[in-house]
């Protein structure tokens, strides 16, 4: 028999499970660099490959990102936690925190932004759609170009056990790690 579950009003709460957490980069149209992080991210579309992020329309990078039409999503891990915390922290409006932050990047193959040095997973996006929805604007960005550290590469697979991305929930940083079975084993007969 089933523990039964309490029940607890939620509201409109929607960040009731762990989000993971990115560091979203562009470059505006007089070649200064911005970063955010965001925890509202997601896959969008397989073919063709889109991301998706949500930023606020007072953000600096909502408005790069519409003149510039492109953006890169960089996946941090637990070595990288304390820059994508101070990423998130300090106003690209106010300091450029690239030269704050003692940021090392290199620049994009296929879009004019920058890729965090330190993030094991780089995503190079072309602006696809923005829709406004509220409190934030949904990016929708095609991955023109994806890049991974050889370090946690297991084939053409990613070993997350070894990357240790990070995610976001209730304004606490976690790691995920443990890999628990592959997709369709239950269907598979012993």
């Amino acid at each position: 028999m089933s523990e039964e579950k309490k029940e607890i009003m939620l509201g409109q709460l929607v960040n009731f499970f762990p989000a993971p957490v990115v560091i979203v980069a562009s470059r505006d149209t007089k070649g200064r660099n911005n970063a955010m992080t965001a925890a509202w991210f997601g896959v969008a579309c397989s073919v063709p490959p889109i991301l998706s992020v949500g930023i606020r329309p007072q953000r600096l990078s909502d408005e790069i990102i519409k003149e510039t039409k492109c953006f890169t999503i960089n996946i941090p891990d637990e070595k990288f936690l304390e820059k994508t915390d101070l990423i998130g922290t300090i106003s690209g409006k106010e300091k450029d925190k690239f030269k704050e932050l003692n940021l090392e990047f290199e620049d994009a193959k296929t879009i004019n932004a920058p890729l965090l040095k330190g993030c094991p997973v780089n995503y190079e996006c072309s602006l696809k759609q923005v829709i406004p929805l509220g409190a934030h604007d949904l990016f929708l960005g095609e991955v023109k170009r994806a890049v991974a550290g050889n370090d946690f590469l297991n084939g053409p697979e990613s070993d997350v056990s070894k990357m240790k991305p990070l995610l976001l929930f209730t304004n606490s940083y976690f790691s995920l790690g443990k890999k628990l079975e592959t997709y369709g084993f239950s269907r598979v007969k012993k």
